[in-house]
């Protein structure tokens, strides 16, 4: 499957075509620009996948095999929750990531999954940001279309 991370030109699967209101960093009201809700999510649902909010991850579970089999969870309520599965995609960004590694200790596993090095949640840098502005003769009408680097 092609990575839809495209600004629609012309209208597609439902979502609008880019009208140059210029506020891609706030979210695309008329849904030309891919995002996961607008892109994948639809794909996943029809294929069942069930979106709980209001959860929070404690741990991975793993198998004998050392191979991520679920994870333990505390739903809306803050009960613990064991979820199965065949797959476990971990994507919490630079903090997340490794608070949920290290929190998943096992036989396998004392120090956390991917841990036998000591150094994750170790060394994290948080990417800066940069911004240029420049001064034109003539209107540039930069606040028509998509920034760049969006």
């Amino acid at each position: 499957m092609a990575i839809r991370v495209a600004i629609l030109s012309q209208g597609h699967d439902g979502r609008a075509k880019c009208v140059n209101a210029g506020t891609c960093d706030l979210g695309c009201a008329t849904g030309a620009k891919a995002s996961v809700d607008l892109t994948y999510w639809p794909i996943l649902e029809g294929q069942g996948i069930e979106l709980r909010t209001g959860c929070r991850v404690r741990e991975i579970l793993v198998n004998d095999q050392g191979m991520a089999s679920g994870v333990l969870y505390h739903d809306e309520e803050g009960q613990l929750q064991e979820q199965r599965a065949e797959m476990v995609v971990l994507a919490c960004n630079g903090v997340g990531t490794p608070r949920l590694m290290l929190n998943s200790k096992s036989k396998l596993f004392p120090d956390g999954i991917a841990n036998s090095s000591g150094l994750v949640g170790k060394n994290l840098m948080f990417h800066p940001l940069s911004g240029v502005v420049g001064l034109f003769d003539e209107p540039m009408e930069g606040f028509k279309g998509p920034g760049s680097g969006v």
